[in-house]
């Protein structure tokens, strides 16, 4: 499979055809979707239309850039218009916007073309509506996608589409990344528009790409944003990279903070200085993210909740709590997250970027193989083996850096025992992905975790 790229510069010089790459990845999504349930849409007749109409543009000689002739698609919660966009929902299962969103519009422009709608879980919280299908895991069926991007992961780890849009509200572009081994950045709060995908928390959400590599990932976001990301080509050895040991191995399963170690080490040995940090903690943890979430979540639902109750699944349930929020409670957690926000940017006085793991253990085991949904309670279809002891802090290294606002990067960075995939993530500092895309790729390029793909997909 390659690289949107490697696919670029064919196109480009008329060696591949738009329509050739959009029928090849629709004939896939035809054989191995069935299965995976990435798709809630499908696109083909559109797809093949707007190709043809961008290999007429390339042979005439308006080419436009990376994306054009590029087959994506985008999660279910960015409006398209005359499209289906159903959140992941049974509330607005036939909703069909009439306009698009604005990142939509964004990819349009770039001539990207538009494969489809891919699955999520209801309404972007971590629960599957109990009536849809889930995604499965290309790299094992059986274990967890990564929450509510979960169709954007793995469709692209699947190869059945170049590139994806993700959401972000607490870890869900990193989770489906980390556990796909893909490449998903969550850009700095509010600097890719929000316009037209549905709100979880309008506080915390952030849009980005998920992609195969750092440089396909550079490709989309610059494609969503209204200038290119600067190029920067920065000497490591000027690189100031903070590390807090305690809080890479505190908690975390031991073959991930190890994996997580020996990537850090790739970058000491490539030149870069390595200080000592302490990272602050988000009071509340977990517990401050979902309050917020919840009642930020329960303003957006006021014209469907709890009118609709009946058409909600476990996501109901959680809004029904979300109204007994104790409003100064509300205020504390708020408060919580603009202290994290406040102490952790002071960081960046003494260094360049943060590094630390994705998530605090490898991919777990879902105990019910034929589910159709992660249950409450941090996922309780997930065995007590796999998860266990992790349960009450899956968010340790995704949520706190929404209440942050920075601009994060997960890179593939090894594979545990059991062949599953880990994921290093670097945080830095506010409108400086230049920074983080930058060392990803140089850790790309002394490394090749990003170019082993899931076996049984016919790469």
């Amino acid at each position: 499979m390659k690289t949107i790229k490697e696919t670029a510069t064919l196109i480009k010089a008329g060696k591949l055809s738009p329509v050739e790459a959009t029928r090849e990845l629709l004939g896939r999504i035809d054989i191995y979707d069935i299965e995976l349930n990435s798709f809630v849409t499908v696109c083909g007749d559109y797809a093949l239309e707007r190709a043809a109409e961008c290999e007429k543009e390339i042979q005439s000689g308006n080419y436009i850039g990376p994306l054009h002739g590029i087959p994506i698609a985008v999660k279910d919660i960015c409006e398209t218009q005359g499209i289906r966009t159903s959140v992941g929902s049974k509330v607005l299962h036939d909703w069909v916007p009439k306009r698009d969103a604005e990142i939509v519009k964004k990819l349009k422009r770039s001539g990207a073309i538009l494969l489809g709608k891919l699955n999520m879980t209801e309404f972007a919280m971590g629960l599957y509506h109990p009536e849809l299908h889930r995604p499965k895991n290309p790299w094992d069926k059986d274990v967890w996608v990564g929450a509510s991007s979960s169709g954007s992961g793995v469709a692209v780890s699947a190869g059945l589409c170049m590139g994806a849009i993700g959401t972000d509200t607490g870890g869900s572009i990193r989770y489906p990344s980390a556990t796909c081994s893909l490449v998903g950045i969550k850009p700095t709060y509010e600097l890719v528009s929000r316009d037209g995908v549905f709100p979880l928390s309008q506080r915390l959400d952030h849009v980005g790409p998920i992609c195969r590599s750092v440089d396909d990932a550079e490709i989309f976001l610059n494609s969503l944003i209204d200038a290119d990301i600067p190029k920067v080509n920065t000497p490591l050895n000027n690189i100031r990279i903070g590390v807090d040991e305690e809080y890479i191995k505190n908690g975390v399963n031991p073959e991930v903070s190890d994996l997580v170690f020996q990537a850090i080490n790739v970058f000491e040995e490539l030149g870069a200085k390595l200080i000592e940090v302490k990272v602050p903690t988000l009071v509340g943890g977990d517990d401050t993210w979902v309050t917020v979430t919840l009642v930020d979540a329960l303003k957006d639902h006021a014209e469907f909740f709890p009118r609709n109750r009946s058409l909600y699944g476990p996501f109901g349930d959680q809004l029904e709590g979300a109204a007994d929020v104790d409003p100064a409670v509300f205020e504390q957690c708020i408060n919580y997250g603009n202290n994290f926000r406040q102490d952790f940017n002071k960081l960046f006085d003494d260094v360049d970027v943060i590094m630390c793991p994705t998530m605090v253990t490898i991919p777990p085991a879902l105990k019910l193989k034929n589910s159709m949904r992660l249950g409450d309670d941090v996922m309780s279809d997930i065995s007590d083996a796999d998860w266990g002891e992790y349960s009450d802090r899956i968010g340790k290294f995704t949520a706190p850096f929404n209440f942050s606002g920075n601009p994060t990067i997960s890179l593939p960075c090894g594979f545990s025992s059991s062949r599953l995939p880990v994921s290093l993530q670097i945080i830095g500092k506010q409108f400086h992905e230049s920074t983080i895309i930058a060392l990803g790729k140089q850790y790309q390029s002394a490394t090749n975790w990003h170019t082993i793909n899931p076996s049984g997909f016919g790469f």
